[in-house]
């Protein structure tokens, strides 16, 4: 069964990986043709296009998931998926209306002119092809089309990165550039999918009330939490406008979307932690597979906080221009931030299992409450150094409220050890990198000893688990 789960992380996490990935690509080239107020603007566009897909996406995805492997007969499952399907085409075409109907006084309020007006029309014509192709990508998942999933992204990769480059670069159109090369990615990409799914039948022309009052039953509760959720990443760019310039947005924006190096670990462990959960509850040893899974994945992605963390200068300055060096001393603790944020799905298990998703709601809101607050002390009073370190004790209040709550609603039994040893590793090294000068040798050999370190801890775990299950 783990080696159900290691192959699925492989395969979805090259594929969705690579998707994830393309603005870490192209960052070189954007960071260089955009001056920071340019990509600040780039970003808060964007940041406002992602809390649409979450407000019109419902979490009917989520809710597919959810029941998909209860449901033995083929045609009903088929019934289940064009009912979310068309759900979520309904409530996207309400936001893109919306959307429409007030770009020119959204762009003045956010920029203080409609002169980038245009971006938001863009933005409400990527928003039904980026939901169709989330949405069937998603469904590519739990009927078990690995392949077509890979070839679908890599449709949607490589025409967003080729057109991105040739209307930045080559066409010279400036930002809307950027927005232009995602419409044509998605565009293409969500057209071919859907006409592929309906060719093969997994989405027909049905929409039954009586399936999308079970699924908002389960998906509901969970919005407001992922509207939390994109809050404690997002929000801090418009406090962020209130305090900082708008260059400084673009300095945060470069070292956000690098440590996003974390963001595709935790998306593409998530498309393959959803059915491997589902499917694992059926096993009598679950929860010491779920241990299982949560000691490797503290102890991998603390070892690459610590790696990434000791050489993030050189990985900067890899990626982006000088003129953004200021977001060099900052990406250490981002890198922290989102690591933890990526375990979170790993320890908030508990209110889907007992389907008790409100508590996730609560858990986050709770989470960005404190974000926001400290947000508004530090970030008036330390500036831009304020933010990461808003996001981090966010993230680590997530994580560990998600931890209490799990326990509490369907004990796993998850190990404390395991988990601060390699986190207070991680710190130390962040730290050290924030804090600290050191030469380069002296950051390979914490490096190399970190990695040995680690090394061994895994192999612990190995050793004790290799007779329980199927490796």
């Amino acid at each position: 069964m783990l080696k159900g789960l290691v192959k699925d992380v492989i395969i979805y996490g090259i594929a969705g990986g690579l998707s994830k990935s393309l603005m870490i690509l192209l960052l070189p080239i954007f960071t260089r043709y955009f001056t920071p107020e340019e990509y600040g603007i780039v970003d808060i566009v964007t940041s406002v296009l992602m809390f649409l897909s979450i407000m019109s996406m419902l979490q009917m995805e989520s809710a597919i998931g959810r029941y998909f492997y209860e449901v033995e007969d083929e045609k009903e499952n088929r019934i289940n998926i064009s009912t979310a399907f068309w759900t979520v085409i309904m409530s996207t075409t309400v936001i893109v209306v919306l959307l429409l109907s007030v770009n020119t006084s959204l762009s003045s309020t956010l920029f203080g002119s409609e002169d980038y007006g245009e971006l938001f029309v863009v933005a409400a014509a990527i928003l039904p092809a980026s939901n169709i192709y989330a949405f069937l990508t998603s469904v590519m998942r739990y009927v078990k089309k690995p392949i077509l999933y890979g070839l679908f992204s890599l449709i949607q990769i490589t025409l967003t990165l080729g057109s991105s480059i040739a209307y930045v670069v080559v066409m010279d159109v400036g930002v809307v550039g950027v927005f232009y090369g995602q419409l044509t990615g998605f565009g293409v990409a969500a057209v071919v999918m859907f006409l592929y799914c309906l060719h093969t039948g997994i989405i027909g022309m049905f929409w039954k009330k009586k399936v999308v009052v079970r699924y908002f039953q389960f998906s509901l509760p969970i919005v407001p939490g992922m509207v939390a959720s994109w809050a404690n990443i997002y929000l801090n760019r418009f406090i962020m406008l209130s305090y900082l310039s708008l260059a400084e947005i673009g300095f945060f924006t470069v070292a956000f979307r690098i440590a996003c190096l974390f963001r595709i670990l935790e998306d593409a462990g998530k498309m393959a932690w959803g059915p491997f959960l589902y499917q694992s509850l059926e096993q009598e040893n679950h929860k010491e597979v779920i241990k299982t899974v949560f000691n490797f994945a503290v102890t991998g992605v603390f070892t690459l906080v610590i790696i990434l963390a000791l050489f993030s200068n050189e990985l900067f300055h890899l990626f982006a221009s000088e003129e953004y060096n200021e977001g060099i001393y900052i990406l250490p603790i981002l890198f922290l931030a989102l690591a933890i944020n990526s375990l979170v799905q790993i320890v908030l298990i508990g209110p889907v299992i007992t389907k008790k998703t409100h508590y996730n709601s609560i858990i986050i809101f709770v989470s960005l409450a404190v974000n926001i607050g400290l947000l508004l002390i530090l970030v008036p009073k330390y500036g831009l150094s304020g933010v990461p370190i808003s996001l981090l004790c966010s993230s680590f209040t997530l994580f560990v409220l998600s931890w209490i709550i799990t326990e509490k609603l369907y004990y796993i039994g998850y190990s404390k050890p395991a988990f601060l040893i390699t986190f207070v590793s991680a710190l130390g090294a962040v730290c050290l990198s924030v804090f600290f000068d050191l030469e380069l040798m002296i950051r390979i050999l914490i490096a190399i000893l970190a990695g040995v370190a680690m090394y061994a801890m895994s192999l612990s775990y190995f050793k004790t688990i290799k007779q329980k299950f199927d490796l």
